[in-house]
């Protein structure tokens, strides 16, 4: 999980796997076993929906934060076209932000069934095999 200031870096061998917003923050390839996985690594993006209408900045901290979302949106699009799109589940969290960690069980509960309904369409239409196929070579390579 990614989220900017709130996880500490990581050590896994001889790299430190830091907050996303400085490299990617969607690194699902950090996890890959080679070009021909017996099983497949797969992501889930929590997002909510997202609102392009442009926002008014009236001073340097709105503007920096600005200028850093964008940058993180900007790194993350490029993921879209690649293997990483194709085994990822989707989970759209609508109006629930995705650092809201104190919700009441309502909103805990349709959280857990937006992600199960997302899971469920993912796996009826997942093909490891038609995976392998198209992208084993790009797997387990170091960005």
């Amino acid at each position: 999980m990614s989220i900017p200031v709130l996880f500490t870096p990581q050590k896994l061998d001889k790299s430190i796997i830091v907050d996303g917003i400085l490299v990617s923050n969607y690194p699902v390839w950090v996890f890959d076993s080679g070009p021909d996985p017996e099983i497949p690594t797969f992501g889930v993006k929590i997002m909510a929906a997202q609102d392009y209408r442009p926002k008014r900045i009236d001073n340097t901290p709105e503007l920096v934060q600005s200028s850093i979302l964008t940058m993180m949106e900007a790194n993350d699009q490029r993921y879209i076209d690649s293997h990483d799109f194709k085994r990822t589940i989707h989970v759209n969290t609508r109006s629930i932000g995705i650092a809201e960690f104190w919700l009441d069980s309502k909103d805990k509960k349709k959280l857990i069934k937006t992600g199960e309904e997302a899971a469920e369409k993912f796996f009826d239409e997942w093909d490891f095999k038609a995976y392998k196929q198209e992208f084993g070579k790009q797997l387990g390579s170091k960005r």
